[in-house]
């Protein structure tokens, strides 16, 4: 019977989800719509900032989805997400939730346009204190799904408070840094120099600010994601006019955020052992963000993690191109394969 009964979920999503034929009518004439109807929330992290979440209830559903999102990203780039998830048979809330400094919640420094952030820590502090107030408020089991930086937050989450989360999806989590040509070694040398003589808000050698780029030719120049629809959407996203999504794009990492990011990649790695949520990690076959050899480290080491690499030729474009870092971007068949993986996760968890 639960057999049966996952079939007709699976089927069922396949059938709700967004796809790229006609996307953009689609995705402004459902789902924006659909998430416009309810109201993006604010909460006091680690050191009193203001951060923000939306949570999409389903009527009866106790359990929650909550999406931990990457380095620059917002709340709106993943209406998709939450529509898919919403519309699917699981009956479990979603809530999506921007980091400190980044989306619509407070930045950290006076400009708005750069990725920063004092401690890492913060970003897990104020990750498991929104947990709680979802428990204090009658939520069942809390799913944390994460991706790239959102992904390593949310292990480190895991790490700390396993009591809190039931399971964890992650899509390019951050584990281990991509800074070639340059060992870590070095690069954290520098950032924390730079830090040591007050300037580790500045951008980092190499990084600028950033203004998006909806054009096919833009497209072309990006190496995180391979849906040509999707893609166009996360650009657009920060050409909204409405008042409630209004942001800053956020441009390069500072010298602080990427000593941070390294320094929260060694004690993920250091304390992998004491990984004992059930996780399930996508890894893409094209990444130039993470290391995908460290999410095979923390696998072998955790207690209950399982794996998936987008790495086989199957999965390769008609330009010969593997899946990239944007997992929840990618095209269709990409996108399917990782809800219908993850749903049977979850439900294998106790998921209705």
């Amino acid at each position: 019977m639960k057999k049966f009964i996952l079939i007709g979920i699976l089927l069922s999503f396949s059938s709700m989800a967004i796809n790229e034929s006609n996307y953009d009518v689609t995705f402004k004439n459902k789902v924006l719509p659909w998430a416009k109807q309810y109201e993006v929330k604010k909460f006091k992290g680690k050191k009193g900032k203001e951060l923000a979440y939306i949570c999409f209830n389903k009527k009866g559903a106790k359990d929650v989805i909550i999406f931990s999102s990457g380095r620059c990203e917002s709340i709106p780039r993943y209406f998709e997400f939450a529509y898919d998830i919403f519309h699917s048979q699981l009956k479990t809330n979603v809530c999506l939730y921007d980091h400190r400094g980044q989306g619509l919640s407070e930045r950290i420094i006076s400009d708005p346009r750069k990725s920063h952030v004092d401690n890492f820590s913060y970003y897990t502090d104020d990750i498991i204190k929104f947990m709680e107030i979802l428990k204090s408020n009658g939520s069942s089991k809390l799913f944390l799904w994460g991706q790239s930086m959102g992904g390593g937050i949310a292990i480190r989450a895991a790490q700390k408070r396993p009591d809190l989360v039931t399971g964890l999806t992650l899509f390019s989590p951050l584990v281990g840094m991509y800074t070639k040509p340059f060992p870590n070694w070095l690069v954290y040398g520098i950032t924390s120099g730079m830090d040591l003589f007050s300037m580790g808000s500045r951008f980092m050698p190499g990084q600028t600010y950033w203004d998006p780029d909806p054009t096919h030719e833009g497209y072309k120049k990006n190496l995180n994601v391979r849906s040509l629809s999707r893609w166009l959407m996360t650009e657009e996203i920060f050409s909204f006019k409405k008042k409630e999504w209004q942001q800053a794009p956020l441009g390069g990492a500072t010298a602080k955020w990427v000593q941070q990011a390294l320094k929260m990649s060694r004690f993920i790695q250091k304390d992998a052992d004491k990984l004992v949520t059930p996780t399930y990690i996508f890894q893409a076959g094209n990444d130039h963000n993470v290391v995908p050899e460290k999410h095979e480290y923390l696998c072998q080491k955790a207690k209950n993690c399982q794996l998936h690499s987008f790495d086989q030729e199957k999965y390769k474009d008609k330009n010969g191109v593997l899946p990239r870092h944007d997992l929840l971007m990618d095209t269709d068949n990409i996108r399917n394969e990782i809800f219908q993986k993850s749903f049977q996760f979850m439900k294998k968890l106790g998921m209705r």
